[in-house]
């Protein structure tokens, strides 16, 4: 119909176009500019949909910003951090970022306390000790096991790492205080 329209303005009533087709080019133009954003916004957030990266409930960490999922939609994603903090994040900056989904496959993340000691404490005396103030926090999975690893000698002392399991990822920061406190 565009078509038809067209031919009958140039050939029967003798019409230019040539103003028409340019203003209108450049009208196509200003609201694609004026759009833009949205439009990024909008296939990042199907994509992120279609993609099931996370959902509604999920702890995630999205670049800098970590906290729990509480509402994505096709223009913006809302996380709370661990001080009750709103964060919206447009959804063309999630799709651009690294996504850690702490949530999948399973409820399981793994925490790393770093613990250093002196010389002269004994290695399999700090195994033990560190062992013993994981098996006490009833919040530290046993299946997998907590985990303890010597990893470097250094002027300071000795560096350990204990490796436990938790399934609220939110209270990672308690957690690990109760286990430096024992």
């Amino acid at each position: 119909y565009i078509l038809v329209l067209l031919v009958i303005l140039k050939d029967i009533l003798g019409i230019s176009l040539t103003g028409l087709l340019a203003t209108s080019a450049v009208l196509t133009m200003i609201i694609g500019l004026a759009f833009q954003g949205v439009l990024s916004n909008l296939l990042s957030g199907i994509s992120l949909h279609l993609t099931k990266s996370f959902t509604k409930g999920d702890w995630v960490e999205i670049a800098s910003n970590e906290g729990l999922v509480i509402d994505t939609n096709w223009r913006e994603t809302r996380l709370r951090d661990r001080l009750s903090n709103i964060i919206v994040i447009p959804n063309n900056m999630v799709a651009s970022e690294k996504i850690t989904n702490f949530s999948m496959p399973d409820k399981k993340s793994a925490l790393l306390i770093p613990v250093r000691v002196g010389f002269d404490t004994s290695p399999s005396d700090v195994f033990d000790a560190l062992m013993e103030a994981a098996k006490n926090i009833p919040e530290i999975l046993r299946d997998p096991a907590p985990e303890v690893q010597l990893r470097a000698y250094d002027n300071l002392g000795i560096s350990y790492v204990l490796k436990i399991w938790v399934t609220d990822y939110e209270r990672k920061f308690p957690i690990m205080s109760e286990v430096g406190r024992k």
